[in-house]
């Protein structure tokens, strides 16, 4: 005998499941949003970082990326179009935030409200970002370097260069 398991689904922003069995699983279209039932009816979150969508509402401290970079938000979101000044980026890549929980450190550089420098240390073991910006505000190179003796010198990684499409969503990634 086949089985086959069925997700449930919604389009309406905020619709979380009701009276499905528990360990059923629900998928959020307007939300771009994973959900699980659990015990006692209660609705589990299985994406903690989801991608912005302009038609999800966000509870405060919620977890997103957008074009390549995790933000955070202090106060609720109403669904919309992107405003940067709701949103405080938490790293540039969400590498950078597994590896936060590893206990590594960070000192972050800004210009015009962009990251533009992430540099990540583990003893004398460090890695540095460099990231340059298109005019519309998106990551277009990011350059890798590491370095052995505590920041001394560094030898180039690799540099990911990304492409966007004319709404700013992006298309590709490409490492030389």
């Amino acid at each position: 005998m086949t089985g086959r398991a069925q997700l449930s689904r919604a389009y309406v922003t905020g619709q979380t499941p009701s009276g499905e069995p528990e360990g059923s699983a629900f998928t959020n279209f307007a939300d771009l949003n994973l959900l699980l039932t659990g015990p006692g009816g209660s609705v589990l979150d299985l994406l903690p970082i989801r991608r912005f969508s302009e038609t999800a509402d966000y509870a405060a401290g919620s977890l997103v990326e957008r074009q390549g970079a995790v933000y955070t938000n202090a106060a609720p979101v109403t669904a919309g179009v992107w405003d940067a000044g709701e949103w405080t980026s938490v790293f540039a890549d969400p590498i950078g935030l597994f590896l936060n929980q590893q206990g590594w450190d960070f000192t972050l550089t800004y210009t015009n409200g962009n990251v533009t420098e992430l540099l990540a240390s583990l003893s004398a073991f460090r890695v540095r970002q460099t990231i340059s910006y298109d005019t519309d505000g998106n990551a277009e190179t990011i350059d890798y370097e590491t370095s052995t003796d505590s920041g001394s010198s560094y030898s180039s990684a690799g540099t990911l260069t990304i492409t966007y499409d004319a709404d700013g969503n992006a298309l590709s990634g490409a490492w030389t």
